[in-house]
């Protein structure tokens, strides 16, 4: 929780220094927060810490010799078992703060300490002798760095946007990035919208020397062997075991611990993971999003849009008390966005949570939380669906149906393998996202996004129908170019909050990958089905039983009809002259706001909100917020 920037460069250390404050000003504008400053010759480095943290994190920089330095961003969960491995006296364990344990771990092992440092965390090396920064960021964590490299200087930061104030980092667009994210899409590996600053993915590390930056993936858990030979009760047991050491390792260092809470099994799971830590001194509260209008009655049967109750169901039962409603009252979705822009590099999808995320980290803020735990990742590890086909034909046959073995093992994969690779053939010749989102087709075809996209096999657009579930898992998990972690890490920051996600630790991502496919399934083929037995009795049957999914954006539309004249003068702005015409059919725009302002509501048209409108009103504000 906080900042930590570096500039390097052949350039007079006056001037190293006067840059290394543009960026420190441009994150903490107000001062407020203390600032350590090191250098070594042709490096300046700067962290930037908040005085509320979590016990025992933060940031640090120091010397490794007469030209080297060393710098830590740190929150480990693995102290104990650091502790044992650097040999450690038991003074130095209750003295040494994270960053300081991964510094020597880093003196130890080198750069090799990646594999041994749990948590979220960023180390940065300057080799003086050898000019040369080595960076290197947690395997799957809440934590972001961004770097540069250009015309012989080299810079990284933990706040991309306050890294712009180098003036040697231009504003200027990567419109195939761009051309991403108005196609509802996340941008890939190091780019982002900005065509002079990269992004470090999870679980990699960079070099760069000033003249390039080589990029080098160090963790591979598709690689994860299966975990065979085992009773379906013994991975219920190895699930339970995980989600509460995850959370435990969390939760036990906040004075003021509190965490998002849906009516969901990925954040009943974590707060299960709370009331196993034994906290009695502490009760973790919840924070729950909820709708201002009731728009039930509009959605399908499956969708849930005030998960209230269910939250409060399982704070019962899990001890997580108060269960706090969020209803964001106050805060519009153009406030949220604005809210994202002010803390982010870049504009991303999902932009129309924001209003509702921010409210619920400013709120836990004011109530002096230090630690917020999310579910957010657990879709892909602890409740991840299964495929029915993963299972035998006889245990679906049994346990299902016989239509239902025929259906998911002899039809389900012929037919989807013959429509979905027709459809594919048929999409690789088309651009399938212009019908559902308002990016123009020119501007597409500009940046050769089709191409880009058929090349990394990004998206669910050309994905060919796959047997192996683990495949389809991947799109899921994202290991290695998840962007969740990042966007949770900067709006945090920007609040002075520490927020951490149990369900994406690098320990539950091994060992929900080591499971086989056919046990989260079950033997009738059902969703999630490994999770709802792993929690049965810990969870309320209400959660265990259903198979509705929430929706904390269920009244985005009515939100944004009670603001309609910041909405219509936004829209107003965007003549077909203006830069966001260049990217966006703005009367499209139009044409859907229109449609959201006099036609009845339905869940078509919330999805029309979020695919179409949301994009495009994000766009234009970003584009007006970046106008120096």
């Amino acid at each position: 929780m906080g900042y930590l920037f570096g500039v390097a460069g052949a350039v007079p250390g006056e001037q190293l220094q006067r840059q290394l404050t543009a960026v420190c000003e441009a994150a903490n504008p107000a001062g407020e927060l203390s600032r350590q400053e090191f250098d070594a010759p042709g490096f300046a480095c700067a962290g930037l810490n908040h005085q509320r943290e979590l016990s025992l994190a933060g940031i640090r920089v120091q010397r490794c010799g007469s030209s080297s330095l060393l710098a830590v961003a740190a929150c480990l969960d693995n102290r104990k078992e650091l502790i044992g491995d650097l040999e450690l006296s038991a003074a130095e364990a209750l003295r040494l703060s994270d960053p300081e344990l991964a510094s020597l771990a880093w003196r130890r092992w080198g750069d090799a300490c990646r594999d041994r440092l749990i948590g979220d965390w960023v180390c940065i090396e300057w080799d003086g002798e050898r000019r040369r920064l080595t960076l290197l960021r947690d395997h799957n964590g809440n934590s972001i760095l961004y770097f540069a490299c250009k015309a012989g200087m080299m810079a990284f930061g933990t706040s991309g946007r306050a890294l712009l104030a180098l003036p040697w980092i231009s504003n200027r667009l990567d419109e195939l990035s761009l051309a991403c994210i108005v196609a509802n899409m996340e941008p890939v590996g190091r780019r982002t919208v900005y065509a002079d600053l990269c992004r470090l993915p999870p679980g990699w590390m960079a070099t760069l020397d000033g003249r390039d930056s080589r990029l080098q993936r160090y963790w591979f858990p598709e690689d994860t062997p299966l975990w065979e030979g085992q009773g379906s009760s013994a991975y219920q047991e190895a699930l339970r075991i995980g989600i509460a050491d995850s959370v435990g390792r969390m939760v036990v260092r906040a004075g003021s611990p509190a965490m998002q809470l849906s009516g969901g099994l990925d954040s009943g799971a974590v707060a299960w993971g709370t009331s196993q830590a034994h906290l009695p001194l502490r009760a973790v509260a919840g924070y729950c999003s909820v709708p201002v209008h009731d728009t039930q009655a509009a959605w399908p049967a499956e969708a849930v849009t005030n998960e209230l109750p269910l939250a409060e169901e399982i704070g019962r039962m899990t001890g997580v008390d108060p269960v706090r409603a969020v209803p964001a009252a106050g805060v519009s979705v153009l406030d949220g966005i604005r809210w994202m822009l002010d803390a982010r590099l870049e504009p991303s999808i999902g932009a129309g949570n924001m209003y509702w995320i921010s409210a619920l980290l400013q709120e836990a803020k004011a109530r002096g939380h230090d630690l917020i735990l999310t579910g957010q990742q657990g879709n892909g590890t602890i409740s991840w669906y299964g495929r029915p086909w993963s299972r035998s034909f006889g245990e679906l046959w049994r346990h299902r149906s016989p239509a239902g073995a025929v259906q998911h093992k002899l039809l389900r994969p012929w037919l989807s393998r013959m429509g979905r690779d027709g459809v594919n053939r048929w999409r690789i010749g088309s651009e399938p996202w212009l019908a559902g989102t308002l990016i123009r087709p020119e501007f597409a075809r500009k940046v050769h996004l089709r191409e880009f996209i058929a090349e990394e096999a990004y998206g669910f657009w050309f994905h060919s129908f796959e047997m192996d579930p683990r495949i389809d898992r991947w799109q899921v998990i994202e290991a290695g170019q998840s962007r969740v972690g990042g966007r949770w890490a900067e709006g945090a920051d920007a609040l002075g909050l520490r927020v951490r996600d149990p369900t994406a630790t690098k320990a539950l991502v091994e060992l929900s990958l080591s499971i086989p496919d056919r046990e989260w399934s079950g033997p009738a083929g059902s969703q999630r089905w490994l999770v709802r037995q792993a929690m049965q009795g810990r969870l309320p049957n209400s959660v265990i039983g259903s198979l509705s999914r929430g929706r904390q954006s269920a009244d985005i539309v009515q939100r944004l009809l009670s603001d309609t004249p910041a909405v219509e003068d936004l829209l107003g702005r965007c003549s077909p002259h203006s830069q966001v015409a260049q990217y966006l059919d703005i009367e499209r725009s139009r044409m859907t706001w229109q449609a959201l302002s006099s036609e009845p509501f339905t869940y078509r048209l919330q999805q029309r909100c979020l695919q179409e409108l949301i994009p495009a009103i994000t766009l234009a504000m970003f584009l007006e917020y970046r106008q120096p």
